[in-house]
């Protein structure tokens, strides 16, 4: 490592010359003074007069070394090679000039006090006699000579212990010497934020000055990019994770690349970034260690952390604010997945925030170890095609020369509505004008991602070939010869996913590519620009990973229909795990997703059989029912795969918008035991009613939670879900009901004293928009054996309305958030009367609509009456569609008077505009 840290400011960072001097001076040297002290033999007598009485004892002595004992230097100050003289005439040891000191003749004497103190005084003598050749040592030799002084320390305060009954003071004086040894070997938090961005700024290569904003929203509303952050990380609020969710291809990884590019580069299109000490990004498909340090030193920053001490490297970045920004759930190793459990678990403080990236059926192999009010979504849907189109007409990089893309946009705004929401997906887009551009045929029947690889790999080779065909005698040679070349590359893009190289092309496969061009007679530049796309200097990779699997699929699925059995395809699969090793199987899953696409409609029970068997091995157990489900998807619900998933998938189910249809087909052929339905867009006409009835309908007993998210993104609107909750809570259904959210109305709120809710359920998530209806929730709930966690979001204008009993309270020894959604001052005193009512304790109480004075006046009311572990201002800009979260803590307020609460008020609100 060549970094030199003067010109950066960092003044305590030493060079590895200085650090190992520092560990002989500054702490070997303590520990030689300690030993002297423990074994020295003069009593009260200054040891100069002392040593006076060996004779010949100050021959050897420089002129400064008995200067020093003249003067009465005191021995704290004296550094190894004056002690060590002193040590061997004052403690008691092995006559001075015995061989045990300087040249041991027996085995036994090489590990002896008396040689371990000699061996110490030549390394001190070494700094200044070959100080030039110790400043050229590297890393690792520096570690070595460090522990060798360390095992030197370590030995003789064990034996001077030893030798004068002071072994416990040994042992303290070795804890404090090795935790000295650590610090020796580290820098400090600030400087590893700074040797951070140094190397980030290094390893960047990425031009993102013409980044498309994407279209983001947050609860169905709009989101600026340039609030992104302000609700990853709000204020005085208690929610650092942020999930990004969208589709493949909608612009996940280039966003957080993107976030990357801005820190590193020091811009600020984004004001809360720069914020930040550190930014580490990392694609989960890469990860291959749940250590977070491993993580760091080998992948993160390689030459940062060998400036560290690695017992510290946790303890310092915990201090650092950081944002991680964690791409690609969904291709998630199990290493990565146990990593990400690690990183979250331990973000104790709000120092740290997470921006993790997912399709969003994949969001739940970690949200289901949080509790919802730890962590926001946001939704990203792609990118305005305008600003897309605009920006490939301003810039030199791009397959389409500016008067195409003006006849696309011509072409485009044409499409149906529908069409056009679809391809604000840039990968389906960027597919869709390529394919465009070689036909000028429509290329939107089927917008789904292989349908449109199939179809611009068919428009490619034509194309191709049409250009080819005035240099080769037919049409039907240049076709054939292209086709030789694609199934090439397919096989190359296999080959490539089975050594992890996801959109890479590395040399030596461009390179055999450019070759096969040669054998074929066709011209390389050609054939790699029309299928690929290039990143400068004759380099190209895949336009997606999707694009790569795609291409490798094709490969594999010509395998199994050339070897019509399982034998070869089993080879395929031995092949793919030779690369590396058990990380890779990830890669094997998409490639076998994309097969299914394309053989579904021609394999029988037995090959279904097979690939089963082969996707078993790819399927990790913290995302398998999202996955399993995905393969049912992309067989397009066919009886054989059903059946066979049947017998494998896990027994606990995680269904999401995407897989409704999918657990409904699938529960004719294998029942869970356990089923959590998370539906974030609306339920009507959604089939969620099927699937309800289906599990209903089950042979034995099946536990659900359903969870009626879009209830709770779209508080105004009335929309109930009565007729859902009915279908598993009547008396013949078989579900229990362990976890519900959603909206009930007055009539619905009965469905809840129904055994199969009142006996199980322990969550409970619901929007209340009547008095009435609180009013029997609370007289239900009462009665409920289970039930640990309850969230009310209040909606209801009166709030003096509900009559209710506070004989008892039916929220004891349970977790109750109260969110007074619809609370505005003239309902102040009524709010504090029923909220006593519905109990005298509470997790959080969150105001939304009140002012100043109406806070106050709540606040006032409830002092001393009430205690909540959180008040919470939740403060919503409309105009800039930005939330902000204030915690003015526990209640009773820890305010000496109430005027300081009204302050703080008000401040919230500044700081809010502020930003």
């Amino acid at each position: 490592m060549a970094t030199s840290l003067d010109s950066s400011g960092i003044t305590d960072y030493k060079t590895r010359f200085d650090r190992y001097s520092s560990c002989i001076k500054d702490i070997a040297a303590p520990e030689v003074h300690r030993v002297f002290t423990w074994l020295y033999q003069g009593g009260e007598t200054y040891v100069g007069k002392y040593l006076k009485t060996f004779p010949g004892s100050t021959s050897r002595m420089n002129r400064k070394e008995k200067e020093k004992l003249e003067n009465e230097m005191p021995t704290e100050e004296m550094d190894i090679t004056l002690l060590y003289h002193l040590v061997r005439y004052t403690c008691g040891l092995s006559p001075p000039d015995d061989d045990i000191w300087h040249n041991p003749q027996l085995e036994s004497q090489k590990k002896s006090l008396e040689h371990s103190l000699y061996r110490l005084k030549e390394k001190r003598n070494q700094l200044d006699h070959e100080d030039q050749k110790l400043k050229k040592m590297s890393d690792d030799e520096l570690t070595s000579k460090m522990d060798e002084v360390n095992e030197l320390c370590h030995f003789i305060l064990n034996e001077a212990g030893a030798k004068c009954g002071k072994s416990q003071d040994a042992a303290f004086a070795i804890m404090e010497m090795e935790r000295e040894f650590r610090k020796a070997m580290g820098v400090t938090a600030a400087q590893i934020a700074k040797l951070g961005r140094s190397e980030k700024e290094d390893k960047n290569h990425l031009d993102m000055e013409f980044y498309v904003s994407p279209i983001l929203t947050y609860k169905r509303k709009t989101l600026q990019l340039s609030d992104i952050l302000t609700v990853s990380q709000e204020r005085d609020a208690q929610r650092p994770i942020t999930f990004l969710i969208g589709d493949a291809g909608s612009g996940k990884s280039t966003l957080c690349e993107y976030l990357d590019w801005l820190w590193t580069t020091d811009k600020e299109n984004i004001q809360e970034l720069q914020d930040y000490d550190l930014l580490l990004l990392f694609k989960c498909r890469e990860v291959c260690t749940r250590d977070v340090i491993r993580l760091l030193k080998d992948d993160l920053l390689p030459r940062t952390m060998k400036c560290c001490d690695p017992y510290k490297i946790l303890e310092l970045i915990e201090t650092l604010k950081i944002l991680w920004i964690i791409d690609g759930l969904e291709e998630a190793t199990r290493e990565a997945t146990d990593l990400i459990h690690t990183l979250l678990k331990k973000n104790h403080s709000s120092s740290h925030s997470f921006l993790l990236a997912s399709r969003p059926e994949f969001i739940f192999s970690v949200t289901k170890y949080l509790q919802q009010h730890e962590y926001n979504e946001v939704t990203i849907h792609g990118v305005n095609p305008k600003d897309i189109f605009q920006s490939m007409t301003m810039s030199s990089q791009t397959f389409m020369n500016p008067v195409d893309v003006k006849r696309f946009m011509s072409y485009f705004w044409g499409l149906n509505k529908n069409l056009q929401i679809e391809l604000q997906n840039p990968l389906k887009l960027g597919v869709a004008m390529k394919f465009w551009s070689n036909t000028e045929r429509d290329p939107f029947k089927d917008s789904s991602l292989p349908e449109l690889y199939k179809s611009l790999e068919e428009s490619q080779i034509a194309s191709l070939a049409e250009k080819l065909t005035r240099e080769m005698v037919t049409k039907d040679d240049a076709t054939r010869k292209v086709k030789t070349w694609f199934d090439y590359l397919c096989q190359n893009a296999f080959v490539l996913a089975a050594a992890k190289y996801i959109l890479i092309i590395n040399k030596a496969t461009l390179d055999k590519l450019r070759t096969k061009c040669d054998e074929l007679q066709i011209p390389s530049s050609v054939c790699l620009s029309e299928f690929l796309t290039s990143t400068g200097e004759g380099n190209y990779q895949f336009l997606h990973s999707t694009q790569q699997y795609y291409f490798a699929a094709k490969y594999a699925a010509d395998v199994w229909k050339a070897s019509k059995g399982e034998a070869n395809t089993m080879g395929l699969f031995d092949t793919f795990q030779k690369g590396t090793p058990q990380n890779n199987m990830l890669h094997f899953y998409e490639i076998l997703l994309h097969m299914v696409s394309i053989l579904q409609g021609s394999l029988d029970a037995v090959q279904v059989s097979d690939l089963i068997k082969l996707f078993q091995c790819t399927i990790d157990e913290a995302n398998a029912t999202p996955r399993w489900f995905e393969v049912i998807r992309k067989a397009n619900y066919h009886e054989f795969f059903l059946k066979t998933i049947g017998d494998v998938i896990p027994e606990w189910w995680f269904i999401s918008d995407h897989n409704i249809k999918a657990a409904s087909c699938l529960i004719c052929y294998k029942q869970p035991k356990y089923a959590v339905i998370k539906l974030d867009n609306d339920p009507v006409n959604s089939g969620v009613e099927d699937l309800l009835y289906a599990l209903a309908k089950a042979e034995s007993k099946i536990n659900v939670e359903l969870h009626l998210e879009y209830h709770f993104r779209v508080i105004d609107k009335r929309d109930e879900s009565d007729v859902l909750l009915k279908i598993i809570c009547h008396e013949s259904s078989k579900c229990c009901i362990m976890g519900f959210s959603g909206h009930l109305s007055f009539e619905g709120c009965q469905i809840l004293h129904l055994n199969n809710a009142s006996k199980y359920c322990r969550v409970l998530r619901l929007k209340v928009s009547s008095p009435k209806s609180l009013s029997t929730l609370y007289y239900h709930i009462a009665k409920y054996e289970q039930i640990a966690i309850i969230e009310l979001m209040f909606t209801l204008l009166d709030y003096g309305s509900p009559k209710i009993s506070s004989n008892t309270f039916a929220f004891k020894n349970t977790i109750v958030d109260l969110h007074l959604y619809s609370l505005i001052d003239s309902q102040v005193r009524n709010s504090v009367k029923l909220i006593q009512n519905l109990g005298k304790s509470f997790n959080s109480i969150t105001v939304y609509k009140l002012s100043k004075s109406g806070a106050t006046k709540f606040v006032q009311l409830l002092q001393n009456k009430v205690r909540s572990n959180a008040f919470i201002r939740n403060i919503v800009d409309e105009d800039k569609m930005e939330i902000s979260l204030v915690n003015f803590g526990p209640l009773p307020l820890k305010y000496n008077k109430i005027d300081h609460f009204a302050w703080a008020w008000v401040q919230s609100e500044k700081r809010r505009r502020n930003n």
